[in-house]
């Protein structure tokens, strides 16, 4: 989810689809926070009772600073990675606050400059050419509001997806290492070694010292309760 990550576990699953139904499976029992990009195959889990879906600013922010790094006269998206700025800013200021207590903060700092920036969002709009990087940028800002904004409703979520990206990223720099999965059943067996390699690392154990440890339990262990004792702590 976000912020206080004291609980955490990563889990890759391999699926041979991009298939909203992919989401829906997986989160079919979960009642909470889910933060997430614009993916469309998260719409149905947008509308389940129980989840509250919240959007990431990080991807708000890319959209506009791409605008930035190739365009000669890039004035508007300036203007919007400003009022990013200040909000991120914010996010800093109350990292070390206790949950309930920044989510008062984000209240009554944040939610004004929220304000303001859906007010620059929708004027800004109106002579943005829709199909331009800056109309594209507007337009997702936009479409994605509900969701982006959901973060000020509890403390403990976080105004972007950047920690779970940041749990991601060794696996994706590595793809091209991968190529090797010749099948369903090895690509999802790598993504249960992958998941424990990397909880380890947000736990901070080292990941050599847990495996050397599972290899050497494993083949005692008769029932459920005996694997769950393997699982990182």
């Amino acid at each position: 989810m976000t912020g206080e990550q004291h609980n955490s576990y990563i889990v890759f699953e391999y699926h041979p689809t991009r298939s909203g139904e992919v989401a829906n499976e997986f989160f079919k029992d979960f009642n909470g926070f889910l933060q997430c990009d614009g993916y469309s195959g998260y719409n149905a889990l947008r509308l389940k009772a129980g989840v509250t879906v919240v959007g990431c600013f990080t991807h708000v922010r890319r959209k506009f600073v791409d605008i930035i790094k190739n365009t000669k006269t890039p004035g508007k998206a300036i203007e919007a990675i400003r009022f990013l700025q200040q909000l991120y800013k914010l996010e800093r200021q109350a990292k070390e606050m206790h949950p309930i207590e920044r989510k008062y903060f984000r209240e009554l700092r944040a939610k004004p400059i929220l304000k303001s920036f859906k007010f620059w969002l929708t004027a800004t709009k109106k002579i943005a050419p829709p199909k331009s990087p800056l109309g594209l940028a507007i337009g997702y800002a936009l479409n994605q509001w509900e969701y982006l904004s959901n973060y000020l409703k509890d403390g403990r979520v976080s105004i972007c997806n950047n920690w779970a990206e940041n749990q991601i990223r060794p696996f994706a720099l590595g793809r091209k290492n991968w190529g090797m999965h010749t099948s369903s059943r090895g690509a999802r067996s790598s993504a249960v070694l992958y998941s424990l390699a990397i909880t380890c690392k947000a736990r901070k154990i080292d990941p050599y010292e847990y495996f050397l440890k599972v290899l050497t339990q494993a083949p005692y262990c008769k029932s459920r309760d005996d694997w769950e004792k393997l699982v990182p702590e």
